[in-house]
């Protein structure tokens, strides 16, 4: 069912994978718990549906759970926590909190080029993220930088 989530989410169908992500979740959290790394992709997942969908707040909540059980699952240095860590900027952002999102977003891009190396995927698509959120401040020669 959560691949069924997940392309729903694809197809831009994302009230139907909201839906579908609470369902598998709550059978997630009672077959295997709310700490197992397959719950918290779900928990992820879903996240990105309320994203999607505009509920930031929601997002937030659940990226901020997230976040903080990868770290003490994962450590804070691993890929899938560094990732935890740009989803919740990206909520943070929608929000209207860009001093937030730009933090946590240059914590995740530092520790991306040092873990994973400048030109890694995830390390480039940070930086990205980033150039959007200098844009969405209306800092464009910093935007421009990272490009």
């Amino acid at each position: 069912m959560g691949n069924l989530a997940n392309h729903y989410g694809n197809l831009r169908k994302h009230a139907e994978a909201e839906k579908l992500q609470q369902k598998v979740l709550e059978q997630q959290i009672a077959t295997l718990g709310s700490q197992h790394l397959d719950t918290l992709g779900t928990m992820s997942n879903l996240a990105n549906s309320y994203r999607d969908l505009g509920k930031y707040a929601e997002a937030m909540q659940l990226e901020q759970n997230v976040l903080e059980q990868r770290t003490t699952i994962l450590g804070p240095h691993h890929p899938d926590t560094l990732r935890a860590m740009s989803n919740l900027a990206g909520s943070y952002a929608g929000l209207g909190k860009y001093a937030e999102a730009k933090q946590l977003a240059l914590k995740v891009l530092e520790q991306q080029t040092a873990l994973l190396g400048p030109i890694h995927s995830d390390t480039l698509q940070t930086i990205g993220k980033l150039a959007i959120l200098q844009q969405n401040m209306k800092k464009y020669a910093e935007a421009e930088q990272l490009e």
